[in-house]
C-alpha cells in the first residue's frame, strides 16, 4: 500500500512538471513571438534610418562634387612647371598634373587677375619641356590670391595656358556667390545628418537589445523543451498511460482554476 501511495505521489509530481513544462513553454513562445516582432520592427527602423543618412550622402556629396568647369592648364610654381587638369567644382578648384596636385577652397579665394604669360607649348611636361618644349608664345592666365587661414598664409597661386581665362574668372567669381548662398541650405542638411546619425545610433542599440531579447528566449525554450523531453520519456515508462492522461487533464484544469482566481 505504502509502495503504490509513493508510486502514486512521484506520478503526479511528474506530471504536474510536466503541464508546468507545457505552460512555460507556451509563455514563452508567445513572448518570443512578441520579441521576434519586435525585432523586426527595430531592424525595419534601422534600415529606413540607414537609408535616410545614405539619401544625405549623396546629396552632399553630389553637391561638393559637381563638376563645372574642366580644362588643361600649367601650373606655376617658382621654378616648377606642371601641366594638368584644371578642374572648378562646387566648392574647390583643384588641379592634377604631372608634377603636383592642390585644391583651394573658393572661400579662400580673395581675388582674381586676369593676364598673360610667355611659355613654351610644351611646357610642364615631363622630358619634352627639357629636350623639345617648343617656341615660347604667349597666353593666358589666372593669378589667384588666396587670403591666409590658421594654417597657411596668404599667397598666390598662377595657372597658365588658359584660352578662356576671362570666363574661367568669371565662373569662379558665380560659383563663390553660389556656394555662399548655399551654404546656410548645407549647414542645415549637415545638421540634419547629425541628427540622423544619432537616430541610427539609437535604432541599432534597440535592434542589439531585441536581438539579445530573441536570442535569450530560444535558449530558454530550447532548455525548457529538453526538461519537457526528458520528463515524457520517463513518463512514457508508466503502466498507467490512460490514468496519466486523465490526471493531466485535471492538474492543468486545477492550475487554470487558480490562475483565474488569482486574477479576480
Amino acid at each position: 500500500m505504502s509502495q503504490d501511495l509513493d508510486g502514486y505521489t512521484q506520478r503526479v509530481r511528474l506530471l504536474r512538471q510536466i503541464v508546468q513544462l507545457k505552460e512555460s513553454i507556451a509563455e514563452k513562445q508567445c513572448e518570443l513571438a512578441r520579441a521576434r516582432s519586435a525585432l523586426e520592427s527595430a531592424r525595419r527602423q534601422e534600415s529606413e534610418r540607414q537609408r535616410t543618412l545614405a539619401a544625405i550622402d549623396d546629396h552632399l556629396r553630389a553637391t561638393a562634387q559637381e563638376v563645372h568647369r574642366k580644362s588643361a592648364a600649367l601650373y606655376l610654381d617658382g621654378e616648377s612647371q606642371s601641366r594638368g587638369m584644371l578642374t572648378l567644382d562646387s566648392e574647390v578648384i583643384r588641379f592634377s598634373g604631372w608634377h603636383g596636385h592642390f585644391e583651394i577652397p573658393l572661400e579662400r579665394i580673395d581675388d582674381i587677375q586676369v593676364g598673360t604669360l610667355k611659355v613654351p607649348p610644351r611646357a610642364g611636361i615631363p622630358i619634352l619641356s627639357k629636350f623639345i618644349p617648343g617656341e615660347v608664345r604667349q597666353c593666358r592666365a589666372l593669378l589667384l590670391t588666396l587670403r591666409g587661414d590658421e594654417r597657411s598664409a596668404p599667397r598666390t597661386v598662377l595657372i597658365a595656358d588658359l584660352p578662356d581665362a576671362a570666363r574661367w574668372r568669371d565662373h569662379i567669381r558665380d560659383q563663390q556667390e553660389r556656394y555662399r548662398l548655399d551654404s546656410t541650405a548645407r549647414a542645415e542638411l549637415i545638421e540634419r545628418r547629425r541628427n540622423e546619425e544619432s537616430l541610427l545610433a539609437q535604432a541599432r542599440h534597440l535592434r542589439k537589445k531585441n536581438q539579445d531579447r530573441v536570442a535569450a528566449l530560444e535558449a530558454e525554450l530550447t532548455a525548457l523543451r529538453a526538461e519537457l523531453k526528458t520528463a515524457e520519456r520517463t513518463r512514457s515508462k508508466s503502466p498507467h498511460p490512460e490514468m496519466d492522461a486523465a490526471l493531466e487533464d485535471l492538474l492543468r484544469t486545477e492550475r487554470e482554476a487558480l490562475k483565474r482566481l488569482g486574477g479576480s
